[in-house]
């Protein structure tokens, strides 16, 4: 699921900006911007796996847990 997310929204976000082409051939401010009109339209579903996925990464980094006090504990 995630694999096939992360595929339409290569193919896909940049339809959002009347692109051809792949997601990562435009400038960094453009690929945000064409995510952002994904996510807010009725195709925002495609965007909810990968950006589940990529919330629990940071969350469960050991920087992030430091950062924010939510370091797993082990009580004896």
């Amino acid at each position: 699921m995630l694999l096939l997310s992360v595929w339409f929204l290569t193919w896909l976000a940049p339809l959002a900006l009347f692109r051809l082409g792949p997601l990562a051939a435009l400038p960094l401010e453009r690929r945000a911007e064409s995510l952002e009109r994904v996510e807010k339209s009725a195709l925002g579903f495609i965007a909810l796996a990968p950006k589940a996925m990529l919330c629990l990464m940071w969350f469960e980094h050991p920087d992030t847990q430091r950062e924010t006090k939510t370091e797993p504990t082990c009580s004896k």
